[in-house]
């Protein structure tokens, strides 16, 4: 009897996981990488790669020792006072060390295991091969930009063999985070740092998800959990850059509430366009606007020319209503398998593709909500985001911008005013209109008209007097730009409260 379709693509992806695990070397990254392509990847197949961990079985530290002594140029006992053969953690490209080095200071020493180069170009040139015979024999290439997926997948493996780099990621990290009380993040020892070997400050904690261990410590699972959320919208619409791996290993706590972030391989730069794309999707999504979100899936790539728009913004708004403002517990208590049979649905039907160079965003912010659901079932995700989201928005938009928002959303309501009156007039003309006189409705009207022109006019002002102020600044005048800039501040404040009377 023939497999059903869902059957075999479940047993396919096992087999590639399976595979991926007894294999190793680059194999794991691919399955980690293609679990996040669920616009690609049938979800059956998907969902057999979610469970796949990049741990594997530690190399020998026979072999680990010359290579550290090559690349640090010494002896291993000229460097370190003691160092722990036995690993603490391994995955598929390299180990961790705890060591003590010669001045006392406790280190961990991150090694790559031997050979692992050349067996990741070997591994690329056979997946390079794979898609190219794709490309040729099947449509994949133009619908899913194969070679744009390919370029980010080799892009963040190469970038993961470099622990030069991955030092430089953790001191940009700790740098963003370096006023803020919460965040901690190991220091670097450039001295005994290399591309293949990375030495950074030990690091002690209690693991995220050690519930009875952080309950002893006295530490709120709530607060822990809104606290990385927080942190995590701070990394993608804040600083532009973002840590990828938030699995509980590599986060620990310590009282009251301080967050110790590590391994650094795998890291994010939002380019600046996309990165205002997630901020305004954000903001959309705080605030509901469907049409608006679906207006940004298509100006930042996620919906490709053709999207039946109709369609889109049905979906969207049926998965608003079904999940908006609800806590993570009463989320989890939803019919998944009937949302999931929409989403694909959707996926499917519509020219939908995740932009290649984000995939493994997508990955660590569906981390970031399994982490914070086991956490606390009841967190409600859109409070959290909405006034953040918000308040960062305000903070990045300068407040000539804000005046020129002001100022233009009044004039568009004003300038539609006479196309309106020439459409109301022609219908009166040709006796499609009845009109109903109510004189309390007139000087309503009359009224709000009066506020919108008044309101216009005070953030031409503001704007005025703000430009005048940055000018007087910029002269080394300080006190009257001040003053000035008070005064445009007031001027915005009233044309504010006059445009509310619009409504």
């Amino acid at each position: 009897m023939l497999r059903s379709r869902p059957a075999l693509l479940r047993r396919q992806g096992a087999r590639l996981r399976i595979t991926a695990v007894r294999l190793g070397g680059l194999l794991i990254k691919l399955g980690q990488f293609l679990s996040t392509r669920v616009d690609m990847l049938p979800e059956e197949f998907t969902a057999e790669l979610r469970s796949l961990q990049d741990e594997v079985p530690a190399e020998p530290f026979a072999r680990i020792r010359p290579l550290l002594e090559r690349e640090l140029g010494q002896p291993l006992d000229a460097v370190f006072a003691s160092f722990d053969p036995e690993p603490v953690a391994a995955a598929s490209l390299g180990q961790v060390h705890l060591a003590r080095l010669a001045d006392g200071r406790e280190v961990a020493v991150k090694v790559q295991r031997p050979g692992v180069e050349t067996v990741v170009e070997t591994d690329l040139i056979a997946i390079r091969r794979g898609l190219a015979l794709l490309n040729r024999f099947t449509g994949w290439g133009r619908t899913f930009h194969l070679d744009a997926v390919y370029r980010d997948f080799v892009r963040t493996v190469r970038e993961e063999l470099d622990y030069l780099h991955e030092g430089r990621s953790a001191e940009r990290f700790a740098a963003n985070f370096a006023r803020n009380r919460r965040v901690r993040v190991p220091a670097v020892y450039w001295s005994w740092t290399t591309r293949r070997v990375l030495t950074m400050e030990r690091s002690q904690g209690i693991k995220v998800t050690d519930f009875a261990a952080l309950e002893a410590a006295g530490i709120d699972r709530h607060q822990l959990a809104a606290l990385i959320v927080r942190l995590y919208l701070r990394q993608i619409l804040r600083h532009g850059f973002v840590h990828l791996d938030p699995h509980p290993g590599n986060l620990f706590v310590n009282p009251p509430l301080e967050l110790t972030f590590l391994d650094f391989g795998m890291t994010l730069e939002l380019d600046p366009k996309l990165r205002e794309g997630v901020e305004r999707l954000f903001v959309a999504i705080a605030k509901r606007d469907i049409p608006r979100i679906v207006e940004i899936l298509v100006e930042t790539g996620f919906l490709l020319p053709g999207a039946d728009l109709a369609k889109v913004r049905r979906a969207v708004g049926w998965a608003a209503d079904l999940l908006y403002g609800k806590a993570l517990e009463d989320i989890r208590q939803l019919d998944f398998s009937m949302i999931n049979d929409q989403v694909v649905r959707l996926l499917r039907e519509q020219p939908f593709q995740i932009p290649a160079n984000i995939s493994f965003l997508g990955r660590a912010i569906s981390m970031v909500v399994g982490l914070t659901t086991q956490m606390d079932p009841g967190l409600n995700l859109v409070e959290i985001f909405r006034p953040f989201v918000q308040r960062v928005l305000t903070q990045r938009q300068p407040i000539y911008r804000l005046l020129m928002g002001q100022a233009r959303e009044l004039g568009q309501d004003l300038l539609t005013l006479p196309a309106l009156s020439h459409r109301v007039l022609g219908r009166l003309e040709r006796g499609d209109l009845e009109v109903g006189v109510d004189f309390a409705d007139i000087t309503r009207s009359l009224g709000r008209i009066e506020a919108l022109l008044q309101a216009l006019l005070g953030s031409i002002w503001s704007l005025a007097l703000a430009g005048a102020g940055l000018l007087l600044w910029r002269s080394g005048r300080p006190v009257p730009a001040l003053l000035l800039g008070l005064a445009a501040a007031w001027g915005t404040l009233v044309a504010w409260r006059r445009s509310r009377r619009r409504g």
